[in-house]
């Protein structure tokens, strides 16, 4: 089980990794917003 590693790289929007093959962005401004991109060749544990 990954650790859940959470950036602040922008004022509102915060990058996590929720496991190896995804990293999520939740921001909240204009209002909260959710999404997540697949990372093609994820590294194996």
């Amino acid at each position: 089980m990954p650790g859940c590693v959470v950036l602040l790289v922008e004022p509102g929007k915060f990058y996590f990794n929720g496991d190896f093959g995804s990293i999520g962005m939740l921001e909240f401004s204009p209002a909260p917003t959710f999404s997540s991109i697949t990372i093609i060749d994820p590294l194996e544990d």
